[in-house]
């Protein structure tokens, strides 16, 4: 009886329509602690889903993108002017590793600081 029932609900999957994913895509945010390019690939899968015919213009879906972050990494997006969509996501990637690395240096420079303090 479980094969049958899964075949049924495989077979006459309810399709989610256009409005469902333009809902979804208008709350999407970016999850704590989930990484950009994890985020952009979530983005972008959801936003291919939506029907060529339903689609938002590009200027509102670069909004989208950018309120989908926190408010520093959403001014940051803001600000500078984007011709494309991918443009921004691979900024977006780019200006994480780069937050990632001046964290990294930062704190082991406030590291060796301490050694030094403690040493005096």
């Amino acid at each position: 009886m479980g094969k049958v029932n899964q075949y049924f609900h495989k077979t006459m999957e309810i399709k989610k329509d256009h409005v469902y994913y333009l809902t979804e895509f208008e709350y999407l945010k970016r999850n704590p602690k989930e990484i950009v390019i994890d985020f952009v690939k979530r983005f972008n899968k959801l936003y291919n889903k939506i029907p060529t015919d339903c689609k938002p213009l590009v200027t509102i879906v670069k909004v989208r993108f950018s309120k989908a972050f926190d408010d520093d990494f959403y001014l940051m997006l803001r600000e500078r002017k984007y011709m494309t969509l991918a443009d921004m996501q691979t900024d977006a990637i780019e200006d994480e590793s780069n937050r990632e690395a001046s964290s990294k240096l930062r704190a082991k420079a406030e590291k060796e600081e301490r050694k030094l303090k403690a040493r005096t």
